[in-house]
């Protein structure tokens, strides 16, 4: 399924949601919307929509369960992974598909070092188990 259809069917589910109060319906709505927009962003960049799809489902759901702006603030803006000098440490709030796209960005605008580069391929690895795939799409009929 689309991201936008994803997002669509969590604006649904929030707004009837009959056990939230209305200021958290708002807090996710708005989480929600921020969502979208880079979700937008990473499609015109030219992302899969594998990718966007699944880091929607991802996050919607997150964004259902949240009860707090807090906890909102803490997957709308993940941390980076960082290199504590021998492996990286997650943020357990970031989505491997859009830390996916940050190495992908990332190795478009720069070269990667031995230790990104197999971070980058350790994620795609886990985003693509089989192997095979293309984070960014190739055929001009996508871009709409």
């Amino acid at each position: 399924m689309d991201f936008e259809l994803i997002i669509l069917f969590a604006f649904v589910e929030i707004v009837m949601d009959e056990s939230a109060s209305d200021a958290l319906k708002e807090l996710r709505v708005d989480a929600l919307t921020k969502v979208q927009r880079s979700l937008n962003h990473y499609h015109h960049l030219g992302y899969i929509r594998e990718l966007t799809s699944a880091i929607a489902e991802k996050k919607c759901q997150m964004i259902k369960e949240a009860t707090s702006r807090t906890e909102m603030q803490k997957f709308l803006k993940p941390r980076c992974p960082h290199y504590d000098g021998s492996k990286f440490v997650e943020d357990p709030y970031i989505v491997p598909e859009e830390e996916l796209i940050c190495w992908s960005y990332a190795s478009l605008r720069f070269p990667l070092n031995s230790i990104g580069a197999a971070r980058f391929q350790e994620v795609f690895k886990r985003v693509f188990p089989n192997g095979t795939g293309n984070v960014l799409r190739d055929n001009e009929a996508d871009h709409e």
